[in-house]
């Protein structure tokens, strides 16, 4: 037959280990936030900076004349879009973003960058 205090201690185990269950779900839902987070501020700032539109149309345009001397003459606004793609490579690294969500916003524009 099991005491007052056993039956006790078995009570707190269990509201411990369900508190501890209950906080590992809560951690993991804020780490999905925050990386959604990530990927949306990523998303306005490639979609919608004026500057990183010009690059891409002209990436697009397949004018090979204007993209080498794009790239020949390093234009600060070529360096910011390499730098926005080198930013992704580091949240990847430190696992701030994972390389599918990665893909799956930027896989066309860094396909067409290797061209």
């Amino acid at each position: 037959m099991m005491s007052n205090c056993g039956v006790c201690e078995i009570i707190g185990l269990i509201v411990a280990a369900l508190g501890g269950l209950w906080a590992l779900c809560t951690y993991h839902q804020s780490v999905k936030l925050e990386r959604a987070k990530w990927v949306k501020d990523l998303y306005e700032k490639f979609y919608e900076h004026p500057d990183l539109k010009k690059v891409r149309d002209l990436l697009d345009s397949n004018d090979g004349q204007r993209i080498r001397s794009m790239v020949n003459e390093e234009e600060p606004i070529f360096t910011d879009y390499l730098n926005f793609f080198e930013f992704l490579g580091y949240l990847s690294e430190c696992n701030q973003i994972k390389k599918e969500e990665i893909l799956g916003l930027f896989d066309y524009y860094l396909r067409n960058l290797k061209q």
